[in-house]
């Protein structure tokens, strides 16, 4: 174990790491900015998501209401695509594949 960012405990690099490292390192200024916008974005959402798991602060009234109110909003189209969203900074969703 190594302290990585944030004093976080990660594992030695793995050849996963290696590849990753690699793939980053081709994209240019925008897209590396985009990517750590985007990472950052998913981050926070996951560190949000484990907070819930561990919340024992019971669902207010405001909280549903809040939870309804996103939820009509979305339902209603008003959200944006995440394809439009990557297509402003010239990525496609095959650009990220969820797989090998």
């Amino acid at each position: 174990m190594f302290a990585g960012p944030k004093g976080m405990k990660c594992t030695a690099p793995s050849e996963d790491f290696r590849l990753q490292f690699e793939a980053v390192s081709c994209l240019d200024e925008e897209q590396k900015r985009v990517a750590r916008y985007l990472l950052d974005g998913m981050i926070l959402a996951v560190r949000s998501l484990l907070a819930v798991l561990v919340d024992d602060e019971p669902v207010s009234d405001e909280d549903r209401r809040r939870f309804h109110e996103g939820q009509a909003f979305f339902a209603s189209g008003k959200g944006i695509p995440m394809d439009d969203v990557l297509a402003e900074f010239g990525l496609k969703p095959e650009d990220f594949p969820l797989s090998k």
